[in-house]
């Protein structure tokens, strides 16, 4: 239960509230469950601040510091969290479906289990944050830095994902289905076991080792895995490989009839085989003409 104090003080205004805060540093709030539905808390110092179960539904927390604070299983729906800042915050199994998190400041953040359905996130600072089993539906990712984020088994069914930058994310399980992928990075993603049903294409997807230690290959738009494609005309380097021998040198390729006839053309061969016809017949005939001579006497 909240410390009723505490909750009369917030209730005052976030300028008496910070000056509170300001005056006694070492007292940690506790609102956990209080309703602060639809409050006016911009700018408000709610630092460490024990909100778990709080209703801050459609409140107006733009610019506010909620880092390192326990909003477990609070409600945020519909709230304004704009540059706020949430680093390091603990929003497992929230609610934050429609949520305005434009610019928010969500680094480290355990957001496992937490709704944020159809939640705008456009430009907002994720690096290192926890989405597993998250409910992402329809949420606005676009051009956002997810590089390295943990999204296991989370639910980002019709997501705007276009230009997002997925490298080294774990997306493993994840459901992607009708996702915006288009000139998203997702460069050593680890796609394995994820369902990209009728996704659009991202720019450039590289494999993977799975925790199965199997490579996660290139991902058709229905999320089968289907083999690189070659154009025609070139040949796979998988081919290209495969004639190499276990010393790395190439096979010998066969050799041309010029090659074996030592460089000759084929006028060439044609006279020498003639001259070679004239001297063996000379050889044969040159005996018997001198036997012939002979014989008459001459």
């Amino acid at each position: 239960m909240a410390n009723d104090d505490h909750v009369a003080k917030i209730r005052k205004g976030v300028d008496a509230w910070n000056l509170w805060r300001d005056r006694t540093p070492n007292i940690c709030p506790d609102l956990s469950g209080a309703n602060l539905r639809e409050a006016d808390l911009r700018h408000a110092d709610l630092f460490e601040a024990n909100l778990t179960g709080a209703d801050l539904g459609g409140a107006k927390l733009t610019g506010a510091n909620l880092s390192e604070a326990d909003l477990t299983g609070a409600n945020l729906d519909r709230a304004k969290l704009r540059e706020a800042n949430l680093s390091r915050a603990n929003l497992g199994k929230a609610k934050l479906s429609g949520a305005d998190l434009t610019g928010a400041h969500l680094n480290g953040a355990d957001l496992t289990l937490a709704d944020l359905d159809r939640a705008k996130l456009r430009e907002a600072h994720l690096s290192g944050a926890n989405f597993d089993r998250a409910k992402l539906r329809e949420v606005n990712l676009r051009e956002v830095n997810l590089r390295g984020v943990e999204l296991r088994e989370a639910d980002l069914g019709g997501a705007k994902l276009n230009g997002a930058n997925l490298s080294k994310a774990d997306i493993t399980g994840a459901n992607l289905d009708r996702a915006d992928l288009s000139g998203a990075e997702l460069l050593s993603t680890n796609l394995g076991g994820a369902s990209l049903r009728e996704a659009t294409s991202a720019r450039r997807i590289s494999p993977r080792r799975t925790s199965h230690g199997r490579a996660s290959s290139m991902r058709t738009l229905t999320g089968r895995t289907s083999p690189a494609r070659t154009s025609p005309g070139r040949t796979s380097c998988w081919r290209t490989s495969a004639r190499r021998n276990s010393a790395g040198r190439s096979s010998p390729r066969r050799r041309s009839a010029e090659q074996i006839s030592g460089g000759r053309t084929s006028a060439e061969r044609t006279l020498k085989w003639r001259t070679w016809c004239k001297r063996t017949l000379r050889m044969l005939i040159s005996p018997v003409v001198a036997s012939s001579a002979y014989q008459r006497g001459d």
